[in-house]
C-alpha cells in the first residue's frame, strides 16, 4: 500500500496522451485494474480515493468536475477528469518515466504563453500615470506624506 501514491501518477500519465492532452478520464476502477496489472498492487477503491485526495492536497494532480445540460433542462454530472501539474510532472521526471520530460516542457511553455504580460511593468505604469488626473495625483501624494498614524487611546 505504500507504493500506491507513487504508482498513481504514473498510471494517470500513461492513461492520458502525455504532451498532447494532459487530461485523463480514467476512473478509480480503471486505476485499480492498472495498479494490479502493471504494478502488482492490489488495493481497494476507498484507498485510491484517499490517495487521489492526498495527491490533490500536495499539488501533484488537479481534479476537474464536468457537467452537461440535459435535454429536459436538468444538469447531468459527467465523469471527472484528472490532470498532472508541473510539480507532478517534475516528480515523474525524477522517477525517469518515459515521455515525462517532454510533457513537462510542453506544460511549462503553455503556462508561459497563457500568463504572458503584453507589456512591461514600466510601460504599464506610464500609461496609468498619463490617465491619472493632477488632482488625483496630488491627493495620493498628500496621503503618502501623512503616513499611517495610530488612533488615540
Amino acid at each position: 500500500m505504500k507504493h500506491v501514491k507513487t504508482a498513481l501518477p504514473i498510471c494517470l500519465f500513461a492513461c492520458g496522451n502525455q504532451a498532447k492532452d494532459p487530461y485523463t478520464l480514467a476512473g478509480v476502477h480503471a486505476l485499480q485494474k492498472l495498479l494490479k496489472q502493471y504494478h502488482g498492487i492490489k488495493v481497494g477503491i476507498r484507498w485510491i480515493y484517499q490517495c487521489l485526495r492526498d495527491l490533490t492536497k500536495a499539488g501533484i494532480i488537479t481534479r476537474i468536475k464536468r457537467y452537461t445540460n440535459g435535454k429536459e433542462g436538468y444538469i447531468r454530472q459527467l465523469s471527472g477528469s484528472t490532470k498532472l501539474t508541473v510539480k507532478g510532472l517534475s516528480g515523474l521526471v525524477g522517477m525517469r518515466v518515459k515521455g515525462a520530460f517532454k510533457a513537462m516542457k510542453a506544460k511549462i511553455d503553455y503556462n508561459r504563453r497563457k500568463y504572458e504580460m503584453p507589456e512591461t511593468k514600466v510601460e504599464y505604469i506610464k500609461k496609468l500615470n498619463e490617465k491619472m488626473d493632477r488632482d488625483e495625483k496630488r491627493r495620493l501624494e498628500d496621503l503618502a506624506e501623512m503616513g499611517i498614524k495610530p488612533f488615540p487611546a
